[in-house]
């Protein structure tokens, strides 16, 4: 029976990854920030505390939705207003000029 519980908490945090890497949006890799790279570790150590630590399935589930509803409002926020924008996603900067 433990097996069985840990293949449901594997298979749904698999479906709760896939799912918060849609809502963030499909970037390549060029496109990702420091913002997208930082809720992607915390939704993942969230995962991993589902997993080992018998973390009930309600309590992860709560702040990984949270945290993707944070996520859109910024990434709302930061197509709205530059400053925003500078601040969450920074400047390009050229490393090689022609």
């Amino acid at each position: 029976m433990e097996y069985v519980q840990i293949s449901f908490k594997v298979i749904l945090a698999f479906l709760i990854m896939l799912s918060f890497f849609q809502v963030a949006g499909n970037k390549d890799l060029g496109e990702i920030n420091l913002l997208d790279i930082g809720m992607n570790l915390i939704v993942i150590e969230l995962i991993v505390g589902l997993i080992e630590h018998a973390t009930p399935i309600l309590k992860s589930l709560y702040p990984i939705g949270i945290l993707i509803f944070i996520q859109l409002c910024l990434n709302y926020l930061g197509m709205k207003n530059q400053t925003i924008r500078s601040i969450f996603q920074g400047k390009p900067i050229i490393i090689i000029e022609k």
